[in-house]
C-alpha cells in the first residue's frame, strides 16, 4: 500500500475509534470517562511514533474535534492533557529516546496535567476552594476518629492527585510498549518484566509502612507525625500496586501464553477501582517471595 494511502487511511481508522469510544460513552452516561484519555493517549503514540510530530499533530487536531461534539468539557479537558502526553511520547519514541525517558515524560505530564485541571475544574464549577472535595476526606476521616486540618487535608488531596497522575503514565507507557511491539510499529528495547521486582526487604517496608497508616487512622495522633505516615503508607501502597499489576503481567505470559497478557490487561483497566487492595496484596506476595517462586515453577514446567 502507498505510504501516503496507509497513513490517511490508519488517521481515519482511529479517528473512528475515536469516535465510536466518546458516542459509546456519552450513550452509557460517561461509565468510560476513566479509560478514555488513556485510549487517546495510546492512539496519538502509535500514530506520532510510526510518522512524524506533524502527523501527530493532524490526528490530535481532529481527535480534539470529536472530543468537543461528542464529550463533555469535563472529558475534553483530560483529552488535551492526554494528547499532549500522546504527542511528546511519540516523537520521542520516534527519535530512539531511551525507555526511562518515555516513562518519565509520561508520568510527568499526566502528573501537572492532573494538578492543573484539579484547579481548573473547581474554578470552571464554582468552586473557590477546596472545600467541597475536603468534605469527603473529612467525612472518612471522622468515621476513623482522625483529627484533620486544613493542611493535613491538603496533602491526602495532592499525594492522591500525584499518585493518579503517576499511575495513568505508567499505563499509557506500558500499553504503548506492548502495542508499539504487537504492530511492529517500533520496538522500544524495555527490561523485561521478570526484573522488574522489588527486594523482598522493600516489599515487607513497603507492606508495613501501609498496615501503620490503617492501624493509626484509629488514634489521635501528633499532626506531624501523621503526615508522615500516611506519606509513607501511600508511597508503600502505590509500590505494591506497581508490583501486583507486574505480576499479573508476568502471570499472563508464562501460564498462558503471551495473548493472555491483553486480557489482563484490559480486565485490569475495567476492574481499577474495585481491584486495588486485591493488586496491592498480590504485589505484597510477588515482590517478597511465595508468588515468584510459584511463578518459576510455572516457568520450569512449561520449559520441560
Amino acid at each position: 500500500m502507498n505510504s501516503k494511502v496507509k497513513k490517511l487511511t490508519q488517521g481515519a481508522m482511529f479517528l473512528a475509534i475515536v469516535g465510536a469510544i466518546l458516542i459509546l460513552d456519552r450513550l452509557l452516561s460517561g461509565i468510560f470517562n476513566v479509560y478514555v484519555p488513556i485510549i487517546i493517549s495510546v492512539i496519538i503514540i502509535l500514530y506520532t511514533t510510526e510518522y512524524t510530530l506533524k502527523d501527530g499533530l493532524i490526528l490530535s487536531f481532529g481527535t480534539f474535534v470529536l472530543c468537543l461534539l461528542f464529550g463533555s468539557i469535563y472529558l475534553l479537558l483530560y483529552d488535551v492533557v492526554a494528547m499532549i502526553a500522546g504527542l511528546l511520547y511519540g516523537f520521542l519514541a520516534n527519535r530512539g529516546a531511551d525507555r526511562r525517558i518515555l516513562l518519565l515524560t509520561s508520568s510527568f505530564v499526566y502528573i501537572i496535567g492532573e494538578f492543573i485541571l484539579t484547579i481548573v475544574i473547581l474554578k470552571l464549577f464554582g468552586y473557590s476552594d477546596l472545600e467541597e472535595s475536603y468534605a469527603i476526606i473529612k467525612e472518612v476521616a471522622s468515621y476513623y476518629n482522625v483529627a484533620v486540618n486544613e493542611g493535613l487535608l491538603a496533602l491526602i488531596y495532592g499525594l492522591a492527585i500525584f499518585f493518579t497522575g503517576f499511575l495513568e503514565g505508567v499505563l499509557a507507557h506500558l500499553l504503548a510498549i506492548i502495542i508499539l511491539k504487537k504492530l511492529k510499529i517500533k520496538v522500544i528495547k524495555s527490561l523485561s518484566l521478570d526484573k522488574l521486582i522489588l527486594n523482598p526487604i522493600f516489599a515487607y517496608m513497603a507492606f508495613i509502612f501501609f498496615m501503620i497508616m490503617i492501624v493509626s487512622l484509629n488514634y489521635h495522633i501528633n499532626t506531624a507525625l501523621t503526615y508522615l505516615i500516611i506519606c509513607l503508607g501511600l508511597l508503600g501502597f502505590v509500590v505494591l500496586l506497581v508490583q501486583g499489576y507486574i505480576f499479573l503481567l508476568v502471570y499472563g505470559m508464562i501460564v498462558y501464553g503471551k495473548n493472555l497478557t491483553w486480557i489482563l490487561i484490559l480486565g485490569t483497566i475495567l476492574l481499577m477501582p474495585l481491584s486495588f487492595f486485591a493488586l496491592a496484596l498480590l504485589g505484597f506476595l510477588y515482590a517478597s517471595g511465595p508468588l515468584k517462586r510459584y511463578l518459576d515453577k510455572k516457568r520450569g514446567m512449561r520449559n520441560e
